[in-house]
């Protein structure tokens, strides 16, 4: 809840900066909406399937500096999530045991951090081009063997930042609503060597200042 005041903050400042500057510089967006995958069973070949749904949020903040010509040149940071409640029974594959998850949690979390260049034509409408790295935080299992002969299975939280790298475009319309401050919709797409990493439809709010 603290970051959402401090959002709120931050965004009513540059508000009333913007109202005070004739001459802007930098543009402050920030976007929520829609995620979509094609990989929700990625634990499908897991002892026990952890799966999430193919849609799930995304939440985005960018820093943008305008060049000569319409262009500029920008910093941006975003969150993807996508989430489910389990409560199922569950058997191992290749065994006669089974587990109960009660109100298990299971979420996949995608961090992306990226450099972007875009373009601004006089229809409103905006086109990006960026590279991004991102770090994926996702629930696995697996089993195991004690020395006795016992067997376990593990419940692990990933963590995977090795070689994330991955490549959007973007095209967005913007509302005039006031000199400084715009309203729009946001379409993002990423792709790495994986494949398609995300879909995206963001609502966005942007402040120049």
């Amino acid at each position: 809840m603290k970051n959402y005041f401090l959002f709120a903050f931050t965004f009513f400042f540059l508000s009333v900066v913007a109202q005070e500057n004739k001459k802007t510089h930098f543009d402050f967006s920030v976007s929520y909406g829609m995620s979509y995958i094609d990989y929700a069973d990625y634990s499908s070949l897991d002892p026990v399937k952890l799966d999430i749904p193919a849609w799930g949020s995304f939440l985005e903040f960018n820093l943008d500096y305008k060049l000569k010509g319409n262009r500029y040149i920008g910093l941006g940071f975003s969150k993807q999530q996508h989430s489910k409640t389990i409560n199922e029974q569950m058997r191992f594959y290749n065994s006669n045991e089974v587990i109960v998850l009660d109100n298990y949690y299971n979420v996949h979390e995608k961090l992306f951090y990226d450099i972007h260049f875009g373009t601004t034509f006089k229809n409103n409408f905006s086109f990006n081009l960026g590279l991004s790295f991102f770090i994926d935080y996702y629930n696995r299992t697996y089993t195991d063997r004690y020395a006795n002969g016992d067997f376990v299975l593990v419940f692990v939280n990933e963590k995977n930042r090795s070689d994330h790298f991955s490549v959007f475009l973007s095209l967005e319309y913007y509302f005039p609503i006031r000199d400084y401050l715009e309203l729009g919709i946001k379409g993002k797409f990423y792709y790495s060597l994986n494949g398609m990493e995300n879909l995206s439809v963001l609502p966005t709010l942007k402040v120049r200042f």
